[in-house]
């Protein structure tokens, strides 16, 4: 979404269009010019806003100053290597429905909220940012709340994180390969009972034996099927 406004919008509007943006889990700033004349962004990364700058304040100290905004005009810039990670020298940020509150603005009605966070959570991991934006588009409106990670490492980190209800792991990654992400799942009592759907190239029968007793549940090879990958999905998460 890279939306943009010529003219003045109740401020309502423009955050809901912010809330849009966390919905689809995308990455990126939103440029807000206000009524006043002020500036403002607010940074999101993968869905979860972690920043935001108005009247050269910070964070969560800005969020109730926003609330004296009435009209503006906004655009989204995407930048999908935004990173989880607030800024160090900030208080961090708390959940985005608590950051919509302390602006002033209800656009996360109660049944909304509960959706949202009732969606089975899937963390997919894929080294291919084209690869996960390929899957991401399969499982888009079906249902799925999804977390990305870039590498082997990252994906043990939001494992900790986020509490993943299924994994899709490629196994050629940067840094840790699926077969070593696997192997520290299965060691840990916390994530061993994580299903697992390998996302690989690699057809060979070795490759997938390989998979299966480092404790893999499924095994798709690329390129991926939608109604495949559906299907698998079915299976484990209903």
């Amino acid at each position: 979404m890279s939306t943009e406004q010529d003219q003045q919008v109740p401020f309502k509007e423009a955050m809901q269009a912010l809330y849009r943006l966390c919905r689809e889990h995308r990455s990126g700033t939103m440029y807000i010019i206000t009524d006043k004349g002020l500036g403002t962004t607010i940074s999101i990364s993968h869905g979860k806003i972690v920043d935001v700058l108005y009247r050269m304040v910070r964070g969560v100290k800005a969020l109730p100053l926003m609330r004296e905004i009435k009209t503006a005009q906004y655009f989204f810039k995407n930048d999908p290597s935004l990173r989880d990670e607030p800024p160090t020298d900030i208080e961090p940020m708390p959940p985005n429905f608590e950051i919509f509150r302390k602006m002033g603005v209800r656009v996360i009605q109660r049944t909304s909220y509960e959706e949202m966070h009732n969606k089975k959570k899937i963390l997919l991991v894929e080294d291919s940012a084209l690869a996960r934006k390929s899957v991401m588009q399969m499982l888009n409106g079906k249902g799925f709340s999804i977390v990305e990670a870039r590498d082997g490492f990252e994906a043990l980190g939001k494992l900790g994180e986020e509490n993943p209800d299924l994994v899709l792991l490629d196994l050629i990654l940067p840094k840790m390969d699926g077969y070593a992400v696997l192997n520290a799942m299965k060691k840990n009592e916390s994530y061993k009972s994580i299903p697992v759907i390998v996302l690989t190239s690699r057809d060979a029968l070795f490759d997938k034996l390989k998979g299966k007793l480092a404790g893999t549940n499924e095994y798709l090879t690329k390129p991926i099927e939608q109604d495949e990958l559906l299907k698998k999905l079915q299976k484990y998460l209903g």
